[in-house]
């Protein structure tokens, strides 16, 4: 009798990106095999090509906003095609520190964008005249700030353990909470048997003055509160756009049903993206194993 194979989860990685931890977070140890992706395209291609059961990549984060790679990913790519739609979406609590050698002078500080971004006030304030250098990832931030002495990193005060550097302060800035949101991404029969709490589209509208104002009016119609709404450019075609919208609900009920149905008939195309729960990611919180999804 052959043994189980591994759940495969994709990540936006090296090992130690704020991402691996929301996986380790939400997976555990057993049963599960990481496979870090150089970036978030490719970890969505490894669960189309078939590579990875599922990919938990980042959607926004409350500092930078949204993850323009996730989303380009979801609407341009064959998602829908190959049966593949969001599963979950996972918040996560970032603690960022700054990582470096004790005693010397920092000329420039490494991170992804978006801890850049979020840190980048009191970078300057307390660092001035430093450089910041965006890098693919908290995990190669790292790397880099390790091989030059008057280099620091914007990361996981995880990640110095394995680095070399000392935490220099942590948090950087206490009093801004900062969370990143992570959409799992799979196919129906890894669904979690949590309970649906949100409905993503993806909405092609006509060049008409309204259209858009119309198609909220029917979300509002039917008593569905919108989460979120983004806009994104079209592949292949000049000043087109989608849009991506998420509601609170259920596929199936009336309002939603109801909804869908009148979309579906006064826009272009409407493509339901994915029907999941929401699940906060804490250490002292229960991990999900491989048979869930």
């Amino acid at each position: 009798m052959s043994a189980r194979r591994p759940l495969r989860v994709a990540f936006l990685g090296p090992v130690k990106s704020f991402s691996y931890a929301a996986a380790r977070l939400r997976f555990g140890r057993r049963g599960v095999r990481y496979l870090p992706a150089p970036d978030i395209p490719r970890a969505v291609e490894s669960v189309l090509d078939g590579e990875a059961d599922v990919a938990l990549v980042p959607i926004e984060n409350t500092t930078g906003g949204m993850i323009g790679d996730t989303l380009d990913s979801i609407l341009n790519g064959p998602l829908a095609e190959r049966g593949v739609s969001i599963l979950e979406e996972c918040h996560l609590d970032i603690q960022l520190a700054l990582l470096g050698r004790a005693g010397g002078a920092i000329r420039r500080v490494y991170s992804h964008e978006v801890p850049l971004k979020h840190c980048r006030p009191w970078l300057l304030l307390h660092l001035p005249g430093v450089a910041l250098e965006k890098v693919s990832s908290t995990s190669r931030a790292v790397a880099l700030a390790a091989r030059r002495r008057d280099a620091a990193a914007v990361a996981s005060p995880e990640a110095a353990r394995r680095s070399g550097l000392k935490i220099l302060r942590c948090p950087l800035i206490p009093e801004r909470p900062n969370r990143t949101s992570f959409y799992l991404l799979g196919r129906a029969d890894r669904r979690p048997p949590s309970r649906p709490a949100k409905v993503a589209i993806a909405l092609s509208l006509s060049h008409r003055p309204g259209s858009l104002y119309r198609a909220l009016g029917v979300l509002a119609k039917h008593r569905l509160n919108m989460t979120r709404i983004e806009s994104r450019p079209l592949l292949g075609r000049p000043w087109e756009y989608v849009f991506f919208i998420e509601v609170e609900g259920r596929l199936g009920t009336a309002p939603v049903r109801a909804a869908l149905d009148r979309l579906r008939r006064q826009a272009h195309a409407v493509q339901v993206m994915g029907n999941y729960a929401v699940r906060h990611l804490a250490p002292s919180a229960r991990r999900g194993g491989p048979a869930a999804p």
